[in-house]
């Protein structure tokens, strides 16, 4: 009958242990690496994550503005400043996706949307491949 009851108490010990903080750290960061371990890699435009199609084209907007800046600021109307971001932008698109880019400029001359296609001029062919640009005019709804 010793034998049981030391049983018993070294049993309700453990299962004492097994509930403590330590033991449930233990527990969670087990969880956390077979989870680190069994996940996919992500690879941002392989189009193997989420509903797109690696065929698909992305789009994106861009609006350049080449005007005198009403807000009455000097960097409201720096032309090189937008263009040095945009080709930021650029290059992240074309360096972190595979798939085909299609930028929709909005811009008040062709002038401006010219100084941004040329910034691609001396990129790699590979890149260049992957985008195209379409100029649309700036309109204003009529009221």
């Amino acid at each position: 009958m010793c034998a049981i009851t030391k049983t018993v108490t070294v049993i309700k010990a453990k299962a004492k242990y097994l509930k403590s903080h330590r033991a449930i750290f233990i527990y969670v960061a087990l969880l956390y690496l077979v989870l680190m371990f069994h996940q996919t890699k992500f690879v941002p435009g392989s189009g193997e994550v989420g509903k797109g199609k690696t065929g698909e084209e992305l789009k994106f907007l861009l609006i350049l503005c080449g005007g005198t800046g009403t807000q009455g600021s000097k960097q409201a109307s720096d032309v090189g400043r937008q263009i040095r971001q945009a080709e930021v932008m650029l290059k992240s698109a074309v360096l972190f996706t595979k798939r085909r880019l299609h930028f929709h400029v909005i811009a008040d001359s062709l002038k401006l949307f010219g100084r941004l296609v040329n910034r691609t001029a001396g990129w790699p062919d590979s890149y260049r491949r992957k985008i195209r640009f379409s100029m649309h005019d700036v309109w204003y709804p009529e009221e």
